[in-house]
């Protein structure tokens, strides 16, 4: 990669800020690097791109943008995240169709717009040659290819938090009006694609006091809060009665208390490495093989990237310095506290890719400064390998002894079997998937949620809650019977897809065949969730009878 070598270092402001705008020009060597990144980065995101499934938050999330526009706000009052990335999946669905590769497409497009934006801010606020290291870290991240196969908004997250960072270091640096504007625009966006954004607030005003402008900038600082408090007051309300729906924020309760907040920091940091050690949630291998050693590795390599900056950058801006540690870390320290005290919602592997940028461009600048040239490449060639036998673990084998595959294979077989009077019950999260992939089938499948609310919001359930109260779950399941029933007739069949947990145990086979009086037709098999790892249980029944007066 081309070596940049010293910038020009410019004058100091009265701010305390580099005011040197001297970003170095790429050369054609450089742009050819960037291209063969970008090729790589391609390459990691297309391959193998459909060998997963449409999972329980992609379904979630397309088939809340698929609905009607006047009715988004309302369902997303029960979900975790603001509407930007609805708004625009509703739209590349409109143009592109609903195909998951073409949905997933759109991801690979936005992971590939990270790969560039973190080169243009390295090369902006550090190097050319971090920018390119970063933008190599970015391009053969395992986790960042893994959510660039997913229809989710974490990489578009990224860039717009990245952009927001930025922007504000230009502005501080340069004073121009032009990235005033742009920082807070892309602060608005990021607010508005991840609720995680909130968290940059406090990067910017780490960033505003060190720079020494608070007083002296004071009008443009009340300006930019009052403009970007405006814009984001509609979302507010909505975002206070997320905080406050215990059924969503189930989910992170549990991973909050099974890491705890040292755990949640060190799977942060796993989730970075190039042989990331991935979670349980994702329903991917972990790579056992690595033991975190890679992250080690990378970790110490950003801290001598951060130490290079220092010393380079720390006499004449410790913004220049240390605004991508601060990037890096006080999002993490902001949600440690605010999950302490408030909501638990810092999920590692997921809301911290927010942060990833940051991350990478610390690496890029410690490869950039790695002497002699040949520790350089063997550990950027270190980590393209590492990177690359770890994304090869991305892929689980759903046909494995005594499973007879996927959701998607489960919706494949219930579409040949479907008639227009059958019904499906779904227990726990398997409805999403199933109603995304039989509708992509032509399937108009007729769907019952076990319990009943669960069909509000398809991503998620509080268990703990509803095993709690028994007798609720006794008068749901005579309810869902009952409601099958009417759906099929004499002549139409139920097809129950059960997860065996604990709160679906009253729709076990014996019960249904029993107490609830149904016939069976057939058994399915077992298959198994993609992004839970749960087993699912499909059945076949016919209603005979009346149901016993106790299911």
């Amino acid at each position: 990669m081309a070596s940049l070598g010293a910038a020009p270092t410019g004058s100091r402001s009265a701010s305390g800020t580099d005011r040197s705008q001297a970003s170095p020009s790429a050369s054609p060597r450089s742009l050819l690097a960037l291209a063969a990144i970008l090729a790589l980065a391609a390459m990691a995101r297309l391959h193998a791109i459909d060998a997963l499934d449409i999972w329980v938050d992609e379904a979630n999330l397309i088939l809340t943008s698929k609905g009607p526009l006047s009715t988004l706000l309302d369902r997303l009052k029960l979900d975790s995240s603001p509407p930007l990335f609805y708004l625009v999946v509703h739209g590349w669905i409109r143009v592109f169709g609903d195909g998951s590769v073409a949905l997933r497409m759109l991801s690979v497009v936005t992971g590939l717009a990270l790969v560039a934006t973190t080169f243009w801010a390295g090369r902006e606020l550090i190097s050319l040659e971090a920018g390119l290291w970063a933008a190599f870290f970015v391009a053969v991240s395992p986790i960042q290819a893994f959510y660039s196969q997913q229809v989710r908004m974490y990489s578009l997250a990224a860039i717009f938090a990245l952009l927001s960072v930025v922007w504000i270091v230009r502005y501080l640096r340069d004073g121009a009006r032009r990235d005033f504007a742009f920082w807070m625009v892309f602060t608005i966006l990021a607010l508005y694609t991840h609720n995680f954004a909130i968290h940059l607030l406090l990067v910017h005003a780490v960033l505003i006091v060190l720079s020494g402008s608070l007083v002296r900038r004071a009008r443009s600082w009340l300006l930019a809060a009052a403009v970007v408090s405006l814009a984001y007051a509609p979302w507010v309300p909505i975002l206070v009665s997320q905080l406050g729906n215990p059924d969503h924020y189930a989910w992170f309760l549990f991973y909050w208390n099974f890491f705890g907040p040292s755990g949640v920091i060190e799977n942060t940091f796993l989730s970075y490495s190039p042989g990331a050690e991935f979670l349980t949630y994702a329903d991917i291998g972990d790579a056992a093989v690595w033991r975190g050693r890679p992250a080690l590795a990378v970790v110490v390599l950003a801290a001598f990237g951060l130490y290079a900056l220092v010393v380079r950058f720390g006499r004449r801006s410790l913004v220049r310095a240390l605004w991508p540690a601060i990037f890096l870390i006080l999002p993490m320290l902001s949600a440690l506290t605010a999950s302490v005290l408030l909501t638990p919602h810092y999920v590692p592997g997921r809301v911290d890719q927010m942060m990833f940028p940051a991350f990478a461009l610390l690496v890029g600048a410690g490869l950039a400064h790695l002497r002699p040239t040949l520790l350089r490449f063997g550990a950027a060639a270190a980590i393209l390998v590492i990177a690359m036998l770890t994304k090869l673990e991305l892929y689980p084998d759903y046909h494995q002894p005594g499973l007879r595959g996927s959701e998607r294979d489960l919706a494949e077989m219930i579409a040949e079997r479907w008639e227009p009077t059958d019904a499906i019950l779904c227990t726990s999260l398997t409805r999403a998937p199933l109603e995304y992939y039989l509708g992509r089938l032509g399937v108009a499948a007729r769907f019952i949620s076990y319990p009943r609310d669960t069909a509000a919001h398809l991503g998620s359930q509080n268990d703990v809650r509803l095993v709690s109260n028994p007798n609720a779950l006794r008068r749901e399941a005579r309810a869902v019977a009952l409601e099958a029933r009417s759906m099929t007739g004499s002549e139409g069949r139920l097809f129950l897809i059960r997860v065996p947990l604990k709160v679906n145990s009253l729709l076990n086979h014996e019960r249904v065949t029993g107490h609830l009086g149904f016939l069976p037709v057939e058994d399915l098999g077992r298959f198994k969730q993609h992004g839970t790892g749960a087993p699912i249980e499909a059945r076949v029944y016919r209603p005979r009878g009346s149901l016993d007066s106790d299911p």
